[in-house]
């Protein structure tokens, strides 16, 4: 469970562009990729507050017949 300090709304803003990152020397494409990968298969990947701290990443896939 995360019970960290969550994430600030400008970053949520922002997390999945390209290069975007708040890590000295990150790359900024992890999330992009991922969001990708998750959309190449015609799914949903959403960021939201775990009250009362922390963040929840979901992540909706489709399942096939």
């Amino acid at each position: 469970m995360d019970t960290g300090p969550g994430i600030s709304k400008n970053i949520k803003d922002r997390m999945f562009e390209p290069y975007f990152s708040t890590k000295k020397g990150g790359t900024g494409l992890g999330l992009v990729i991922v969001s990708r990968i998750i959309a190449d298969h015609n799914g949903f990947i959403r960021v939201r507050d775990n009250e009362p701290a922390g963040t929840i990443f979901s992540i909706e896939l489709p399942v096939k017949e």
